[in-house]
């Protein structure tokens, strides 16, 4: 992928820029059908002949990144490091929100102990997500690249 020469100043940018760097070099350690590889090089093609603002190709490198990440799991279940764990913290803490008002209604409970459950569903959260993330590791399916 090719910088824009003058980015030094914009440290927005020059993140935006290593992150979308790490992504293909990561890519890059794995195989990768023709079809899924064209298609990522269309992205970075878009990206090298933008020119628009910085503050745009800051939105559109973030944006590629995302659709290029989602595609690799859906397509190849390559997943970035600790994907699974931000994943399953998020619905621990749903579910951990959840449980005192759904006990509470079973008249198990007064339903103010909404910090607790979040808490504790968060925790069952990451130890699932930790549990996945390790499992797509042994199997190879993880990326060297982080969320």
């Amino acid at each position: 992928m090719q910088r824009r020469t003058e980015i030094q100043g914009n440290q927005k940018l020059v993140k935006a820029y290593d992150k979308m760097d790490g992504l293909i070099e990561a890519l890059g350690m794995k195989e990768i059908p023709s079809d899924q590889e064209g298609q990522i090089n269309k992205s970075i093609d878009l990206i090298n002949s933008f020119e628009g603002t910085d503050r745009e190709l800051i939105k559109i490198l973030k944006k590629t990144r995302s659709t290029i990440l989602k595609s690799i799991e859906k397509e190849l279940k390559y997943v970035p490091k600790r994907h699974y764990q931000t994943l399953w913290m998020v619905y621990g803490m749903m579910g951990g929100l959840l449980l005192p008002s759904v006990f509470s209604s079973f008249g198990m409970g007064n339903g103010s102990s909404g910090g607790v459950g979040l808490a504790v569903g968060m925790a069952i959260g990451l130890a699932f997500g930790a549990n996945m993330d390790s499992q797509a590791a042994k199997e190879g399916r993880q990326l060297e690249v982080s969320v």
